[in-house]
């Protein structure tokens, strides 16, 4: 556990590093995407690309299902099971659910989303918009809420990792880490979020996964 927690923090601490000193890569990968002189109203000349706007779609309210499934595997197990077989799976239900609420729910669109400030690329003059754009920890924009950093649709994919403690398999986390971005790319290609929006989005979920799967007693992914 402490050589998972040694290299995470490094990784971590890289990557708040890269988008400081290097915040034109932020720039450089949503310019791939972004086409002035294309055909149409749209820039983004992959914003309207059938898989993109599908998980753009999906994502915007698959916390619902989720959060309903979730519920109520918790509230049948209470009610209708008992034994240490059924307190590990309320267990594990919890621990989704909680993660789940507090972490693309509370910290990500409630805390982050509405403080930071950070205006979408779409909305910068940089990309076809009329607001100042801002690097990576800029907190200084105008966007009062629902702002580029982070990304919500990234963090909700992110949260499959949480996945990984309740089986106990790390492939589980590396499918997580692939959802988010897969999402994650998609909203940076309809010139909603930049990369770092995506990074973090993980950041913030991973970090709250690890003192909520302490809580539950869930053995870390192997």
């Amino acid at each position: 556990m402490n050589k998972w927690l040694r290299r995470d923090t490094m990784l971590f601490a890289l990557c708040v590093a890269l988008f400081v000193f290097f915040p034109q890569i932020d720039y450089s990968i949503t310019t791939l995407f972004y086409d002035p002189m294309a055909a149409g109203t749209n820039p983004f000349i992959w914003a309207d690309v059938f898989w993109v706007q599908g998980l753009y779609r999906t994502f915007a309210v698959l916390q619902w299902p989720i959060l309903l499934i979730l519920s109520a595997v918790y509230t049948f197990n209470r009610v209708r099971n008992s034994g240490q077989h059924a307190d590990s799976v309320r267990s594990k239900v919890l621990f989704l659910l909680v993660l789940l609420l507090l972490g693309p729910g509370l910290a990500v669109n409630e805390v982050v989303k509405k403080t930071s400030g950070r205006e979408r690329p779409n909305d910068t003059q940089m990309f076809g918009g009329s607001a100042q754009h801002q690097d990576f920890l800029d907190f200084s924009g105008a966007c009062k809420s629902n702002c580029s950093f982070v990304s919500g649709h990234a963090a909700l994919g992110f949260w499959f990792i949480g996945l990984a403690w309740v089986t106990g398999r790390r492939r589980y986390f590396q499918l997580g880490i692939a959802i988010g971005l897969l999402v994650g790319l998609g909203r940076v290609m309809q010139g909603n979020h930049y990369a770092s929006d995506v990074v973090f989005a993980f950041w913030i979920v991973y970090w709250l996964a690890l003192p909520l799967a302490r809580w539950r007693r869930l053995s870390p992914p192997r």
